[in-house]
């Protein structure tokens, strides 16, 4: 939570101190090495997080009492980033075994959104307006990152150990090749390296 705009004196300290007492439930699973129980981790700390926002929110409502006030949640775009391809059974990402396994991550945590909107809206006044709007669109993306990586492997600036599977010759093998969830490259032969969490296709260079 953002309280670096609160301008009143010891409001800000109080606030910080509220934050660290308050307390939320996540159900954390801690098989890091079972990739589904690394979303199910992940997606219990979203919710947790929005929960937790709205609990500091109304704190703030209950004792500041505010004519305005602005709230924002940023946790669907977090895990948009993740786990927007998981919505699209068609991209090259979507994962059945975690959908039977988790169910929608982006479902659990726009649900975990709504419901922490709706105890703020439980706090205002009857005659208080409210207004709810969403600062963009979503939108799947099957290129950029995904692409610039296949590419970059490809042309030799982004090299694998010997001992990493090499895709073979037929051209979708290329398109549909992943980047690790770590970039376990081998960094004394690496120029250039995509970076996976960029739908725009960033890269960076190694040198």
């Amino acid at each position: 939570v953002d309280v670096t705009g609160i301008q009143e004196a010891g409001l800000r300290d109080q606030v910080i101190g509220q934050v660290r007492m308050i307390r939320v439930e996540a159900t954390v699973q801690h098989r890091n090495d079972d990739p589904c129980a690394r979303v199910a981790t992940q997606m219990a700390c979203i919710c947790a997080g929005a929960r937790k926002r709205a609990a500091v929110i109304n704190d703030l409502i209950r004792t500041t009492n505010p004519e305005l006030l602005v709230a924002v949640f940023s946790e669907p775009h977090t895990a948009a980033h993740q786990w927007l391809h998981q919505e699209t059974p068609g991209h090259h990402r979507f994962d059945p075994g975690l959908l039977s396994s988790v169910g929608s991550p982006m479902r659990h945590v726009c649900e975990a959104v709504d419901g922490a909107v709706g105890t703020v809206i439980e706090q205002l006044p009857p005659e208080a307006t409210v207004l709810i709007t969403c600062l963009g669109g979503e939108r799947v993306t099957h290129g950029g990152s995904y692409f610039l990586h296949d590419l970059l492997v490809r042309l030799g600036y982004s090299v694998y150990p010997t001992y990493a599977p090499v895709p073979n010759d037929d051209s979708e093998s290329w398109l549909r090749f992943e980047s690790p969830p770590t970039l376990r490259l081998d960094w004394s032969k690496t120029r250039a390296f995509a970076l996976p969490w960029s739908p725009e296709g960033y890269l960076r260079i190694n040198q």
